[in-house]
């Protein structure tokens, strides 16, 4: 139950980054409305740029998932980046 409520909390958060990114796609306006959001304390930016890249690409995700040990939004989403072959089952 704790791990469906995470990932729900998650999907929440990685769709709330990708609706402001595009409600403000100047980098310092999206930057004033993570603060304001309260959705920037504490959060790395390339945790941030992997949370919105797996909103986005949630196919991408699950593929990049399942096929490494990585635990981390972070860690699938530097997985992907690094492994062509996962990234051409894609294409």
């Amino acid at each position: 139950m704790i791990l469906v409520c995470l990932n729900l909390r998650q999907r929440k958060y990685r769709a709330a980054l990708n609706e402001g990114r595009g409600l403000f796609p100047g980098d310092r306006e999206f930057g004033e409305w993570l603060r304001s959001s309260n959705l920037e304390e504490g959060v790395h930016p390339a945790d941030q740029s992997a949370a919105m890249w797996a909103a986005a690409n949630q196919d991408d995700f699950d593929m990049a998932r399942a096929a490494g040990n990585a635990r981390t939004v972070r860690g699938i989403h530097a997985k992907w980046l690094v492994t062509p072959q996962i990234s051409a089952l894609s294409s």
